[in-house]
């Protein structure tokens, strides 16, 4: 049977399912208009939404409001100089909203200048408390958040603050990693566990330029920048002469990342300078408690990411207490292909999500890890 002839038949038996069942429906609706960057469906078809800015009093964050919201959600921007403004972002929000959820995207200066930090958990729950404080936006106190990437480790860290324990029924993670030390090794040696995609070139010197500014010499920091940009521009450009000026600490991190070797990974580590290695433990879930996640995790994968491996979704839906992981071949890290293989199981995230909106899915039993069926 052909590719195409396969790929209507499972079209039409969906429809069919579908037509018996308006979430399928929706859901269906809901991926069309992510695939089509919140444009392939006339209005009449769905709930008309308003983007206000500055929509919380002393709290920087941009409001989609549709007319009778059924749930809220927090959409965490990924790391992008455009922050809450990038036309990805902007397009994936309006989709959500037209969906029926008030989404409220923070802005975050930390991400918008390429930098990932800890700190941004807090405006993240704080976003997230105005929304629980507000009936109107979050009926019967629905509040899940929508993070990506990078941005997982700190939507994670902020479900789990103390004045949101227990508060946040759900979390949306596309693309996220779980233990910063096994990342930064796979990116240095191409080895983390059983992960068989070979890291893409350019992911640890992108990942030295979000960690530049923690580097106390301000020489060694400017280097190190130099340096991440001209191998960015060409993998095999020389560096030499920034390598030699580099006082201790900046050698221990220009080691790290020009090191090949599994074994030293460990010890290159531990010897990077204080303020870096505070921050990457303290933004390694890898290191946190996740028994007090009460929220139950939808974490949605690519198998041949390279830029965090599918081994992390694995380690955190295995660390998670409440965790359904959805793993997708064409998803190229945090952007879906929408190839007809990968159609049913994107449709099943679609729909738990419209279902956790309608107050259908169930919550998390405390003692069991949820696995989809």
């Amino acid at each position: 049977m052909s590719r195409r002839r396969l790929f209507g038949l499972l079209s039409a038996a969906l429809l069919l399912f579908a037509l018996a069942n308006w979430r399928w429906l929706e859901a269906g609706l809901l991926l069309a208009d992510i695939a089509g960057r919140g444009g392939a469906l006339p209005g009449w078809l769905r709930t008309p939404a308003l983007r206000q800015e500055a929509a919380f009093p002393e709290l920087p964050a941009d409001l989609y409001r549709p007319t009778r919201p059924r749930a809220a959600l927090v959409l965490v921007p990924g790391v992008s100089p455009q922050g809450k403004d990038d036309p990805l972002l902007v397009a994936f929000a309006h989709a959500l909203a037209l969906a029926g959820f008030a989404v409220a995207v923070p802005d975050l200066p930390d991400l918008r200048q390429t930098r990932i930090s800890v700190a941004d958990r807090l405006p993240i729950a704080a976003t997230a408390i105005a929304l629980l404080n507000r009936p109107d936006l979050a009926p019967e106190a629905r509040v899940g958040i929508v993070a990506f990437s990078y941005a997982v480790g700190p939507a994670v860290l902020a479900a789990l603050q103390p004045e949101l324990a227990g508060r946040l029924p759900l979390l949306l993670l596309i693309g996220g990693y779980y233990s910063l030390d096994r990342l930064v090794g796979w990116y240095t040696t191409g080895v983390d566990g059983d992960a068989t995609v070979t890291p893409a070139a350019w992911s640890k010197w992108f990942f030295l330029l979000t960690n530049a500014h923690r580097i106390e010499n301000p020489f060694d920091a400017q280097s190190l920048r130099v340096m991440a940009h001209r191998r960015l521009r060409d993998e095999t450009a020389s560096i030499d002469d920034l390598l030699i000026h580099l006082t201790s600490s900046g050698r221990a991190v220009a080691e790290l990342l020009l090191n090949r070797s599994p074994e030293r990974v460990p010890a290159l580590l531990a010897a990077l300078p204080g303020p870096m290695l505070a921050e990457l433990h303290a933004l390694d879930l890898a290191r946190a408690d996740l028994a007090g996640l009460h929220a139950r995790l939808l974490l949605v994968h690519g198998r041949k990411d390279a830029i965090v491996p599918v081994t992390h979704a694995l380690a955190l839906a295995e660390a998670a207490p409440h965790a359904e992981l959805f793993l997708i071949d064409s998803l190229r890290h945090v952007d879906p292909a929408f190839d007809p293989a990968d159609l049913l199981s994107l449709w099943r995230v679609a729909y738990r999500l419209l279902a956790w909106r309608d107050g259908a899915l169930p919550s998390p039993a405390a003692s069991d890890q949820a696995r989809p069926p």
